[in-house]
């Protein structure tokens, strides 16, 4: 596929540079200790990852061009404690990074050699070409070397996302960066762009997906837009949802205005367990969007 639409964040040379690698390499050396990819991918505390980042940058580049198109970068530490951090791919799938490139990343993010580790990867998957270029047209890194990059919403996330940044660049692919996000929202949005899904395939995409599918679980359906009448609504009760404090309240208060429902000005974090705590029967969802905080444990 072609330069991705949008992508003003694009930089960098035009395809692979061992000298431009290495100067990158320098400006930030890797930690005494080794890191392992695992399920969940990097996470450990913020400051261990720098290295790791800029070098998770370099490989995202390598497996959107070994699948002809983009993946994504997300980086956020789940529910670990604030002074944490992490990195995981998602797949030109969507979905999570296939498990026979997790040897690379823990590879690549702790070689001393990362220029020949580099090399090593590309004989490996038969992908030299993102090595070859000769200033004819495009190079691979350039044509097929995007990644979208989320981050959520820890002190250090902003820091540990330009680094990945700078990797991509390093190897001459660019960036995406669609700010703070779910990590949801960031493996929707590489799956619904690599399929060319039409309005749902960003950020905001993803709130009209679900408010579609929404929709249609409430039922009845009363036409084939999905309407439902105010008196099917008045017959349910709210909806509560916390958000832990975590970056999916600052995208839920989005999401409620998408389907006939109102955010809660009053959050209670104790809500009344019973059928109907809210004196309003008129919105269908009564979301609680407990404020989001730093300091507290963000939310993937």
């Amino acid at each position: 596929m072609g330069v991705i639409p949008g992508c003003e964040g694009r930089f960098g040379p035009e395809g692979f540079d061992e000298s431009n690698i290495k100067y990158y390499v320098a400006l930030t050396p890797r930690p005494e200790k080794d890191l392992v990819y695992g399920t969940a991918g990097f996470r450990c505390n913020n400051e261990l990852l720098d290295a790791c980042c800029l070098r998770m940058g370099m490989l995202a580049v390598l497996r959107a061009v070994s699948q002809g198109g983009p993946v994504g970068i997300m980086v956020t530490a789940s529910h670990n404690g604030p002074a944490d951090n992490g990195l995981k791919l998602a797949d030109y799938s969507g979905g999570m990074l296939d498990a026979s490139w997790e040897k690379h990343c823990t590879a690549l993010a702790n070689t001393d050699d990362v220029v020949s580790c580099i090399r090593d990867i590309c004989r490996q998957e038969g992908i030299t070409s993102a090595l070859e270029w000769e200033g004819v047209g495009p190079s691979p890194t350039k044509r097929h070397g995007g990644v979208f990059i989320g981050r959520d919403t820890r002190d250090s996330s902003s820091r540990l996302n330009e680094l990945c940044k700078q990797g991509i660049k390093a190897m001459g692919g660019h960036a995406i960066d669609i700010g703070v996000v779910t990590t949801p929202q960031l493996h929707h949005v590489v799956y619904s762009h690599n399929r060319h899904e039409g309005e749902w395939a960003s950020v905001d995409g993803y709130f009209k997906k679900i408010s579609d599918a929404y929709l249609i679980l409430l039922g009845p359906i009363k036409d084939t837009n999905y309407n439902v009448t105010k008196a099917d609504l008045k017959q349910r009760g709210p909806l509560w949802i916390d958000c832990a404090n975590g970056v999916g309240a600052l995208h839920l208060q989005a999401e409620s205005t998408s389907h006939h429902s109102r955010p809660n000005p009053n959050p209670n974090p104790n809500p009344d367990p019973s059928p109907n705590p809210n004196p309003n029967p008129n919105p269908s969802l009564l979301f609680s969007c407990f404020s989001h905080s730093q300091t507290s444990s963000a939310v993937p």
